[in-house]
């Protein structure tokens, strides 16, 4: 889930963070925290007139993407791991003030992988779907049967997912659409499950020659 952060500092100046589509959500103190692959808005509430320097001091692989000298910048988080940013203002006399620094956790996306195989006589479900998930619990997955999805939540990993009943042959193919852990990171889920289907039997008909 992208989400919007906002984060305040005991400072003259306030910075501000937002994930780009800009959905509401907690905000938070420094550290920030985001999502690796998330691209955000930082934002300071400096002068106008000034101009800003910023800088990622860390190694995780942030990279500014727009925004050099503004008042704003766009930063791309591909990696988990800790970070932080750098911003120094110098105004319209050429005066600087002191680095002003944002450590950032970049979090690790979740992940949940589902397999399974069976066999099931027509209208009954089935329980050997095993999903797989790592990152912080609990987790909340969609998983679909190509036709309808079910959203679930999930408390602990390995979890056995339990079909409703069955009476579409020749087979019904599971998939995780989507998985989003506590900390509001999501993924797009990996594998896939098989469960074949019996066909109806016919009525049978008792008969003597």
């Amino acid at each position: 889930m992208k989400a919007f952060r906002l984060v305040f500092f005991l400072s003259t100046l306030f910075l501000f963070s937002f994930i780009s589509n800009g959905i509401m959500a907690q905000s938070s103190m420094d550290p920030d925290s985001v999502c690796a692959g998330e691209t955000v808005y930082y934002q300071i509430n400096g002068n106008s007139t000034s101009n800003y320097t910023w800088e990622i001091l860390g190694s995780t692989g942030g990279s500014i993407v727009s925004g050099a000298g503004n008042d704003s910048i766009m930063v791309s988080w591909p990696t988990a791991g800790i970070d932080s940013i750098q911003v120094i203002e110098t105004n319209e006399f050429g005066c600087s003030g002191d680095p002003y620094v944002l450590h950032v956790i970049i979090l690790d996306l979740p992940t949940a992988t589902i397999s399974g195989i069976d066999t099931v006589c027509n209208g009954y479900s089935s329980d050997q779907i095993e999903i797989e998930l790592t990152g912080t619990s609990p987790w909340d997955i969609i998983i679909s049967d190509q036709t309808v999805n079910d959203t679930i939540t999930i408390n602990s990993s390995p979890w056995n997912y339990t079909t409703p009943n069955l009476t579409i042959p020749p087979s019904v193919t599971y998939t995780i659409v989507n998985v989003t852990d506590a900390n509001g990171c999501n993924n797009t889920g990996l594998g896939s499950a098989q469960i074949v289907v019996s066909p109806v039997l016919p009525s049978l008909i008792i008969f003597h020659d």
